[in-house]
């Protein structure tokens, strides 16, 4: 989805990997070098230290060799990329090797779907199958036809380390530094959804104040493994705003409309040095929209304020967490149910 949740995800780690080093969504060049190792790194210019680092990150991450030859395809100041083939399947791979740094910042194998099975214990293939039921359920399967795995290690949005499924507008993402967490996303033209989930999006939208009308225009099908909850992501044209809704529930969780009015940190910080609101007032400015969007009412409620983040608790009442720019207009709100379930 071209969501923040997600297409990020088939765009293939917009919200994820660095521009410098990020995966693009396509097959790799094909390796065409018949030159032996040794060969190749005498020709780019690729040392022996250098070669043994991308090497070992070819078979930390794939438990495959690579073949003998490979391709280097960009030798420059900053970084070298290296392409080629594993052995035994029909699997490609990139390294990239910062020399900046004197390390490997980035390692991708490319498999196709059909070698999931040889490539994965069969636990972790059992745990995808199982996690996948849920979107069958609601009539919209997986029909991946791409295996990636993918290792960052440097980079700052997680996963860093994990494999991901991709198919057409689908994804499915593994992150292996957490326990092998599972979350993924389908997108579904927002025809094809019930007209009341259109319907609560936009009503969602005009609670909240954002600088201009929206719509909604795009939905994707989402569950995180951590969130225990299937949930629709319906978002406007450019992604600028978004209601989350429960799948099962048809329950409105999330609207979030763009609010930052701040120029800087230093601004933000000056801005919300002190809390804007008293307890009493901050209640009386949300609980319309709390009212509306999640049929709460907030009397009886205590607040939290940290800079610009309100947050409404209740014991044996869902939680509220709502977000307010520099004119004290909420631009944000969640609800966090109380049995933590979200869909």
């Amino acid at each position: 989805m071209n969501n923040k949740l997600i297409l990020a995800i088939v765009t293939a780690l917009t919200l994820i990997a660095p521009a410098s080093s990020s995966v693009q969504a396509s097959s790799p060049a094909a390796v065409e070098s018949d030159s032996s190792r040794t060969e190749a790194s005498a020709n780019s210019g690729m040392d022996a230290d250098v070669e043994k680092q991308v090497m070992a990150a070819v078979e930390a991450n794939s438990d495959r060799e690579s073949q003998s030859d490979f391709n280097v395809v960009m030798d420059n100041e900053k970084e070298i990329i290296v392409e080629g083939k594993l052995k035994g399947l029909s699997a490609q791979y990139s390294v990239t090797y910062d020399k900046v740094n004197q390390r490997v910042s980035q390692t991708t194998i490319y498999y196709k779907y059909a070698d999931m099975t040889q490539v994965m214990d069969a636990a972790l293939v059992g745990k995808i199958a199982k996690f996948s039921e849920a979107f069958s359920a609601m009539k919209h399967p997986f029909t991946f036809d791409t295996l990636w795995r993918v290792n960052s290690p440097y980079q700052d949005n997680k996963p860093s380390n994990y494999w991901v499924f991709f198919g057409h507008d689908q994804s499915l993402y593994v992150d292996l530094d957490q326990h092998n967490r599972l979350k993924a996303s389908i997108t579904v033209p927002i025809n094809q959804l019930e007209p009341k989930l259109v319907n609560l999006a936009n009503n969602a939208f005009k609670q909240l104040k954002g600088p201009f009308p929206t719509a909604a225009t795009y939905a994707a099908l989402t569950k995180e493994e951590a969130a225990s909850g299937l949930t629709w992501y319906i978002y406007d044209r450019y992604d600028n705003s978004h209601v989350t809704i429960g799948a099962k529930t048809n329950k409105v969780l999330e609207v979030v409309q763009p609010g930052a009015d701040w120029a800087n940190e230093a601004d933000f910080n000056k801005s919300f040095a002190k809390a804007k609101y008293t307890s009493s007032k901050a209640i009386a400015v949300a609980k319309p929209a709390v009212k509306s969007l999640f049929n709460v009412n907030l009397s009886g409620y205590s607040v939290k304020v940290k800079q610009n983040v309100y947050t409404f608790a209740k014991k044996g009442m869902p939680t509220i967490i709502g977000k307010i720019n520099k004119k004290g207009e909420f631009y944000s709100m969640r609800a966090i149910p109380v049995n933590g379930l979200l869909e």
